[in-house]
């Protein structure tokens, strides 16, 4: 297996969520990009594609890892993986889960 590669300021990608309740669903498309990189992390901003809203900055790990989990039924699931290292060209992945009860 390949190491994850280097982050540099500036690389970006994009990537689709989706997301469906009972009453249908909806799908936004984000371009995330780094703003700054570190030894010890990097700093992104996260724009949805259309939105007149501001990008969302956060920080992440050095490798780009932001794999959010939360406790989804009792049980600690991943909800928020933008990459899947080690990346090639045209790769996909999908990050499934479904909540009983969400929170808002």
């Amino acid at each position: 297996m390949n190491p994850a590669p280097r982050i540099l300021p500036s690389d970006s990608s994009t990537y689709q969520d989706t997301v469906e309740n009972k009453s249908g669903w909806h799908q936004t498309r984000s371009e995330t990009t780094v703003e700054h990189a570190g030894t010890a992390g990097i700093a992104i901003s996260i724009e949805e594609t259309g939105s007149t809203m501001p990008p969302k900055e956060l920080l992440a790990g050095a490798d780009a890892s932001r794999s959010l989990s939360r406790s989804v039924n009792g049980r600690q699931t991943v909800v928020n993986r933008p990459l899947a290292f080690p990346l090639n060209i045209g790769k996909s992945w999908i990050v499934e889960y479904s909540e009983d009860h969400p929170n808002r």
